[in-house]
């Protein structure tokens, strides 16, 4: 719910400015912007825009990951190998292609939670169509003025 009011604010006219909006910071943005365009995962600040929009639009799951101290939403769109990790304050944290499955994924995220001493909890959740809907909106808006 929180995502999906800060995505009802997303500006078409001003794409790179509202997308760096929908990050917890324009810092986090920034750093993932850079690793995604070394790793060839994305062409420009555009591409991933789109390609992050395309997995909210278009996720085939919904993970909810539930720390000692926090919890975390992907949304994952397995035709795309692509997920978005929402922090529980309605922002994005990453958005990424996924390289391994989700079972490997998620044996990482668990290995890392028992190495900083975090207990963690993961639960399949539900779609919000509303905000797949929202996210094909803006896709489709943007692409229409390329």
């Amino acid at each position: 719910e929180e995502f999906l009011k800060v995505l009802k604010e997303f500006d078409v006219e001003k794409p790179e400015e509202s997308f760096k909006r929908l990050w917890v910071s324009k810092r986090c943005y920034i750093e993932h912007l850079e690793d995604r365009l070394e790793r060839g995962d994305v062409e420009d600040w555009r591409d991933y825009l789109e390609k992050t929009l395309e997995a909210i639009a278009f996720c085939t799951g919904v993970y909810y990951e539930k720390y000692s101290k926090s919890w975390d939403r992907i949304l994952y769109d397995r035709k795309r190998r692509w997920m978005v990790v929402l922090t529980e304050h309605g922002r994005i944290i990453s958005s990424m292609r996924v390289n391994e499955t989700l079972r490997e994924l998620f044996d990482r995220h668990y290995r890392r939670a028992e190495e900083s001493r975090q207990s963690l909890e993961i639960h399949k959740g539900e779609f919000n169509e509303e905000l797949k809907n929202e996210a094909k909106r803006i896709l489709k808006t943007l692409r229409s003025r390329k």
